[in-house]
């Protein structure tokens, strides 16, 4: 009798034993792995330039892209935060900013130091954009040891590094006799850093065994700190291409669709 007894007693322990392990071990991450590498895109239409150019190609249409590089690590089974750093490239059409704000007239000076009076623009400027900053994320289900699979909501901040080179653009203008010559830009670049506070949400789902598949929607507002803004007869040519390469850039954030690819380890 002793022995079933001591029998039962060991068989309960067993069970109790595997009962507390099953309820201490709830690793985060996915399967315990707590940070994920991800290679995504960010894309949605516009009606700009992407490319820097020096003669402005016919156009309707076309694909904002952006690509980075993340960070993510998992800080609870339903809560991560993230590390992004990417690069992206646009440009501007600058044409309408002679018909809108007439900056004909302004001075320019060619590679000998001749002066001349700018008529018009050629070419298009090349905006390139380097960013980084963080996010957090949010999971809509606390998935334990799954996580972070499934449904979220996201939020962060990112600083854009914009340089704005105008190389390839020149300008038809005219010297003191009114004849036309073509003048290669000799401005220099503009450079300016901007923040970026996004929302977005998103779901992401195992794929391929060992990889995760990332889809969400962002909602960008990238301060410009220019509020009614007017150009004058005194405001530079620099001042009027970054002016409105502000704006398009604002609207380049608005709403994007994200993609991603991510390994965890």
């Amino acid at each position: 009798m002793k022995n079933v007894l001591a029998s039962i007693f060991c068989l309960f322990s067993i069970v109790a034993m595997g009962q507390m392990v099953d309820v201490i071990e709830k690793p985060s991450g996915y399967f315990g792995k707590r940070l994920l590498v991800a290679f995504s895109g960010s894309f949605s239409a516009s009606t700009n330039l992407q490319k820097g150019a020096e003669v402005l190609p016919d156009y309707f249409l076309t694909l904002n892209k952006d690509f980075s590089l993340n960070l993510q690590y998992t800080v609870k089974s339903n809560r991560s935060i993230g590390f992004i750093m990417g690069r992206g490239n646009t440009s501007f059409d600058p044409t309408y900013v002679d018909v809108g704000f007439g900056y004909a007239g302004l001075p320019i000076t060619d590679a000998t130091g001749k002066a001349f009076v700018i008529k018009r623009s050629i070419g298009s400027p090349i905006i390139k954009d380097f960013t980084i900053g963080f996010d957090y994320k949010m999971f809509r289900s606390n998935k334990g040891g799954f996580s972070p699979i499934g449904s979220y909501y996201n939020m962060g901040l990112v600083g854009h590094f914009y340089t704005i080179d105008q190389s390839l653009m020149s300008f038809g203008a005219i010297d003191k006799t009114n004849k036309e010559y073509i003048v290669q830009s000799n401005f220099e670049a503009i450079k300016t850093v901007l923040p970026e506070f996004f929302v977005g949400v998103g779901v992401s789902k195992p794929i391929f065994k060992s990889f995760l598949f990332d889809l969400g929607i962002k909602f960008g507002y990238l301060m410009t700190f220019q509020q009614n803004y007017y150009p004058s007869a005194s405001t530079s040519y620099n001042e009027l291409l970054e002016g409105e390469v502000l704006k398009k850039i604002r609207m380049r954030e608005v709403l994007n669709f994200n993609a991603a690819l991510a390994y965890p380890f």
